[in-house]
């Protein structure tokens, strides 16, 4: 008897063992740098935190000076346009697009603006972020992508599906990590 209860908590602490240690390398690939910027913002326009973060890991992986082949830039990947309308928009002050603060404040209220345009539907939003509302409004006006005018059932660019696919699966890991 002795025996088989020593096996049985032996084999309870190494399941631990196993569940802290994934937790631990998923938090290292996941991590939550600026969370408190994040926050902040996140709370000032109704935004979800662990999106903007997956958002932030897909865009950037948090580098505060990338710059895609669109031009975008900082960790939330704003284009100038974009930045001009959310400067402009949600008054802010400062210019600098790469400064993490202001890149971040652009990008949630960004974020809440096509929330409230797009009722809140993830993938508009998301697919709106990565390949603009012109598109996404023309996708919602055509049957072949959307049924009701107000939900996407596809999305005709790859780039775009795939964007939407990733940033919703790094959702559901930043939602089980923190």
């Amino acid at each position: 008897m002795y025996n088989k209860s020593r096996t049985i908590l032996s084999a309870i602490i190494y399941i631990l063992l196993v569940i802290l240690v994934s937790v631990w390398v998923l938090r290292f690939l996941f991590p939550r740098p600026y969370a408190d910027i994040i926050s902040k913002y996140c709370n000032q326009y109704g935004v979800n935190e662990n999106l903007v973060s997956a958002l932030v890991k897909a865009e950037s992986n948090f580098k505060e000076d990338a710059v895609s082949h669109a031009d975008a830039k900082g960790v939330m990947q704003i284009t100038d346009e974009t930045f001009t309308f959310c400067r402009e928009n949600a008054k802010i002050g400062n210019s600098d697009i790469f400064d993490i603060d202001t890149n971040i404040h652009a990008g949630v209220w960004y974020l809440s603006f096509l929330a409230e345009k797009y009722k809140g539907n993830t993938v508009n939003i998301l697919a709106a972020y990565n390949a603009g509302m012109g598109n996404v409004d023309r996708w919602l006006g055509d049957k072949k992508y959307s049924s009701d005018g107000e939900s996407l059932n596809d999305i005709p660019f790859e780039e775009t599906k795939r964007y939407v696919d990733k940033i919703n699966r790094y959702e559901k890991i930043y939602n089980i990590l923190y």
